[in-house]
């Protein structure tokens, strides 16, 4: 049986049910009739995980909520093969981890400190995932939603005296 893995994709042959080797792109003979081989594919192109994460909690006990993305894919599928659902393992690992970085930084500071938060969410991540076979390309955080009396606070022109100093 002859069998084409396209670009992107990987395939996985199993033998009764035992992995015993990884097909990259291209054509592949399999002897199926013969050791009852079976192909699992795998799609190890670059995707995105949407995050709109809230309540998290800021070092000053402030409840927001934070937008991003989380971009990744697979490096080993043999160990994805294990894991189960990837995308919903490292949702929830950006989740956690971006959890504990907010909760480092005052929430006045928040906004401005989105590039930092998401490099640091990044490297944990990286450091995280690989036992999922995944790496992780980057992570972008797109915006900061405040309570609305923070929100209207900010607005004020005494806050912005306070903070900028006019």
């Amino acid at each position: 049986m002859k069998i084409t893995i396209r670009n992107g994709t990987k395939g996985l042959v199993f033998r009764a049910g035992t992995l015993v080797r990884v097909l990259e792109p291209g054509t592949h003979r399999l002897a199926a009739w013969l050791r009852r081989e079976t192909v699992e594919l795998v799609d190890v192109r670059e995707r995105a995980i949407e995050l709109d994460v809230a309540p998290l909690q800021t070092r000053d006990n402030v409840p927001v909520g934070v937008t991003g993305f989380v971009a990744w894919r697979i490096v080993d599928p043999t160990v994805t093969t294990r894991v189960g659902n990837v995308a919903e393992r490292l949702e929830q690992e950006a989740r956690a981890t971006l959890a504990g970085e907010v909760a480092r930084v005052p929430a006045l500071n928040l906004a401005w400190a989105l590039r930092a938060i998401a490099t640091d969410v990044h490297d944990r991540l990286s450091l995280e995932t690989g036992r999922l076979g995944v790496k992780v390309a980057s992570v972008g955080l797109t915006g900061v939603r405040f309570p609305r009396r923070l929100r209207q606070l900010m607005k004020s022109e005494e806050f912005l005296e306070r903070v900028v100093g006019h």
